[in-house]
């Protein structure tokens, strides 16, 4: 049995390492946080290692020691570039290199797409630590502002206008820890996601979703569902503009998860493109639900270089990833949904906040409040569903508990 190298301890890494183990690998689990490798599963063939993830030379350092068959860091950015310089090292599958650091740098990407002639909106590097000058070389609104590095949709923010790009930076959201950022046109529009494989840079699309995001000037998504509603022919279309981005960003390698919007004036945009499969379950359970390919197994053939079967879609079900928001900011009082109706069908719901903490409708995917999984054969089946749970948030008004706390 092989030795394989996976850098990410994570809830999103746990099904992969499971899958790995069921097959009878020997696994060496790598994270930066103590708790998260605690919290992983305790198994004789799994052996832990604390080391930070981001940081390639430890990393390297401890392949070498071990000397891993494969490498690889699932459904994670933070361990990509590591993983990346392991699997280069020691001769090994992995997305490449130059994939794994154009890909994750946003302006590096609208430039490789520019050369690509692929349609591209307006974009431009910011200093944010001089809006005077800064100000006058946006060339129309509105825009997006975003880190260039970061996923999530961490910093991203609507700017209507420059008093919106101002308020942007300097209240706490624009003071994160990201220093580079980018300012790029606002594209309306549909936004979708393709879930693909490559191998030896070739892609195969496994599944295309549509989603639902949030109120502006938020930009994070807020429903994911499956199967899209394109055509055979603008699902064709997406395929190759997918494929032109894989060969410009060189991917070797990898699943990859490409957001796009469909737009009515510009046509397909490319929003990003990760060379890791998707989170939140999607790429692990929703996708071999809704196509019947098994991507656990398929991801790991592809890193330890076998060749790849049964990775063509042989049905199209449908589901829906849902994550529901509180009306306003507030103190969350209680929540509130009817049992999900007895079907054949899949449905679950799971709530990441305690009753009592502060919460708000989320500006990126860290501050979500929770989540609904629902796996149908029909979308319409999956829409009734999530309709018939009748799921609410109930909050408690910050400013009336200051005006209770006030004397008389």
């Amino acid at each position: 049995m092989s030795r394989i190298l996976i850098l990410g301890a994570g809830k999103a890494q746990a099904a992969f390492v499971q899958h790995c183990l069921a097959k009878g690998h020997d696994i060496y689990l790598v994270d930066g946080s103590k708790d998260a490798l605690s919290n992983a599963i305790d198994h004789e063939s799994l052996h832990k290692q604390q080391i930070d993830i981001t940081n390639a030379d430890e990393v390297l350092t401890y392949a070498k020691r071990i000397n891993p068959d494969a490498v690889i860091a699932p459904s994670n950015d933070a361990g990509l570039l590591s993983a990346a310089i392991v699997a280069d090292h020691i001769g090994v599958p992995g997305p490449g290199l130059f994939a794994a650091q154009n890909s994750r740098n946003k302006f590096k990407f609208r430039e490789l797409l520019r050369f690509t002639g692929l349609t591209t909106p307006w974009y431009l590097q910011a200093d944010i630590s001089n809006t005077e000058d800064l100000i006058p070389e946006i060339p129309s609104y509105p825009c997006v502002i975003k880190p260039v590095q970061g996923s999530g949709s961490k910093g991203v923010r609507f700017l209507a206008s420059a008093s919106d790009l101002e308020a942007y930076l300097h209240d706490t959201f624009g003071s994160t820890a990201f220093s580079d950022y980018q300012i790029e046109e606002f594209v309306e529009g549909v936004e979708f996601s393709i879930e693909g494989i490559v191998q030896k840079g070739n892609l195969t699309t496994i599944a295309v979703c549509e989603k639902e995001r949030s109120e502006l000037p938020n930009l994070v998504d807020t429903r994911v569902i499956y199967p899209s509603k394109l055509t055979v022919g603008e699902l064709e279309q997406a395929h190759d503009m997918a494929r032109k981005i894989i060969e410009a960003l060189r991917v070797e390698n990898a699943p990859i998860h490409l957001e796009f919007i469909k737009s009515p004036n510009l046509g397909f945009v490319a929003v990003e493109c990760a060379v890791r499969a998707a989170g939140f379950n999607l790429f692990n359970r929703m996708v071999p639900w809704c196509t019947g390919v098994d991507t656990l197994e398929v991801q790991l053939n592809l890193v330890l270089g076998r060749p790849l079967q049964n990775i063509e879609p042989i049905r199209r079900y449908a589901g829906i990833l849902d994550f529901p928001q509180p009306p306003h900011r507030g103190r969350l009082k209680a929540i509130h949904y009817q049992k999900p109706p007895d079907s054949r069908f899949v449905t679950e719901i799971e709530v990441y906040k305690e009753i009592g903490e502060i919460v708000s409708p989320a500006s990126n995917g860290s501050e979500r409040i929770g989540h609904i999984f629902i796996f149908t054969e029909k979308e319409s089946e999956a829409h009734n569903i999530l309709e018939s749970l009748n799921f609410s948030i109930e909050i408690d008004d910050l400013n009336s508990e200051v005006s209770a706390r006030e004397p008389n």
